[in-house]
């Protein structure tokens, strides 16, 4: 929209991206059980 071309940087020149990870390194999470006695359609992620 606007004509204008939109570009983004997933990595720099040396493979890392914006947040430290390699581009074969997965995102760290954590699950936790029982966040919620009455969770009614939410989710703790």
């Amino acid at each position: 929209m606007g004509g204008r071309d939109a570009t983004m940087v997933l990595l720099d020149e040396n493979g890392i991206r914006c947040d430290g990870r390699k581009i074969d390194e997965p995102r760290k999470i954590m699950i936790k059980a029982g966040g919620l006695k009455n969770a009614d359609g939410s989710a703790y992620i």
